[in-house]
């Protein structure tokens, strides 16, 4: 039995509702929410699937704004004309602006509910850097190109072609320009995510499996 791990902001929920809605998928693919901090064998048993951090940043903003916008540690932020991945970076990034706190508080888990195992994540889990699940994967999946990957990974373990991977819990995505300070700042605080992501996008589903 392999073990999925629910990485937040990572295709996580489309394949639960895998999982769940298909016998020939949970008979070899066990789902594990964000809270799971592996089985602490030796053995390689899970499956993960890696983000580019900019656009997972991007997407954890956009969910908190379509999802929870009216949730207290949300709203005022929000009404303040955050927007978009660049205004929250330099709310962040300046201690001197009037939001700093408020932003602080919108992304920090500060009643400690967000957890991987015992020990409460520093970040909320949409924020959290995905390193934290990052154990001990017998394949590593790319978001960048999920449907192929779940194609092979199925070919792998014998499970019927026909049934399509589902894309559950979606965000509308707004073109805007990333700006340099913006990449700079995320590349700071998330740079194992980024060594992880940049490592493995360049390789094959092949060289992303061990077992």
């Amino acid at each position: 039995m392999l073990d999925f791990i629910h990485v937040p902001k990572n295709g996580g929920c489309s394949f639960k509702s895998l999982i769940r809605n298909h016998k020939e998928v949970s008979c070899k693919i066990k789902y594990h929410h964000h809270a799971y901090n592996g089985s602490g064998s030796s053995e390689s048993t899970e499956i993960i699937v890696l983000r580019d951090p900019i656009d997972r940043f991007a997407s954890a903003l956009r969910y908190s704004k379509q999802k929870w916008a009216g949730a207290p540690q949300n709203k005022k932020l929000f009404e303040s004309g955050v927007e978009n991945i660049n205004d929250l970076v330099k709310v962040l990034d300046d201690p001197f602006s009037e939001l700093h706190q408020i932003g602080l508080n919108y992304i920090y888990n500060l009643d400690k509910k967000h957890r991987v195992g015992r020990t409460p994540t520093t970040l909320k889990w949409t924020y959290s850097p995905q390193y934290l699940w990052f154990k001990n994967p017998a394949y590593i999946l790319i978001l960048d190109h999920l449907n192929k990957d779940v194609n092979e990974l199925f070919r792998e373990l014998e499970i019927p072609s026909e049934i399509n991977f589902p894309n559950k819990n979606t965000t509308s995505k707004s073109e805007q320009e990333i700006e340099d300070s913006t990449i700079s700042f995320l590349k700071r605080h998330y740079a194992k995510d980024f060594i992880l992501y940049e490592k493995y996008k360049k390789l094959s589903f092949k060289e992303r499996c061990f077992v």
